[in-house]
Formats: structure tokens, sequence, C-alpha cells
């Protein structure tokens, strides 16, 4: 699995990845945010650019978008109300671990999401 974390302004990446690796046709994305400026502002900069996004404003929401579209690459909060983004992570990455994950948060640390149950 492959997956970027942002915290603050640091980033971290766990096994190289690029937009440029992505399918030749739209793009399909999903962003599992409950920040509703940061999730409406992620999706209309990516729209802009030729991906389809599909939102989500909590992690339960967030999974029954991921099964329903299968996107190619999900943008995923940590902290989210209903479902943890750690309990979706390790869903996604147990039913699809060629998805890659990209995590944007706030909160939270690299350490949280190695220290998680996978």
């Amino acid at each position: 699995m492959r997956y970027l974390f942002k915290s603050n302004t640091t980033f971290f990446l766990q096994e190289n990845i690029s937009m440029k690796s992505l399918p030749p046709s739209s793009p399909v994305l999903l962003t599992i945010e409950d920040d509703s400026l940061l999730r409406s502002t992620l999706t209309t900069y990516l729209v802009r650019y030729g991906y389809t996004m599909f939102e989500a404003e909590n992690g339960q929401q967030g999974l029954e978008l991921f099964n329903r579209h299968k996107p190619d690459v999900v943008l995923l909060d940590l902290r989210l109300p209903i479902l943890d983004g750690l309990d979706v992570l390790y869903t996604i990455h147990t039913s699809s671990p060629e998805t890659p994950v990209i995590i944007v948060s706030g909160m939270g640390t690299f350490e949280d999401v190695k220290s998680s149950r996978w």
C-alpha cells in the first residue's frame, strides 16, 4: 500500500506515489474529510485538473462511496466522525491493497498510521 501522510506542513512518503502513475482516463478520487471547507477546496482544485471526485464527510459514508465507485486514489483524514480514519484505512487496505491512500490530516502523526492494527 502506498500513502502520503501530511501533518500540518510536513509530508512523509511511504513508497513513491505519483499522480503520473494514474490511469490515462479521468482518474476517480475519493476525498473523506469532515472539514467541509478543506473537502470543497480539494474537490474544486482537482476537478479543474480533470479528476472525477467523490466526497464523504465521515468514515462510514466514505466506505460506502469507496465500495460503490472503486476510486483510483483516496484522500483520507485520520480523525473522522462515525468511523475513524484509521479504521477506514484498515478496511480499504484489506479489501483493496493496491489502492493508494493519501493521508491528509492536521491531527495525528505518522506513528498513528504505523501503529495501527496492520
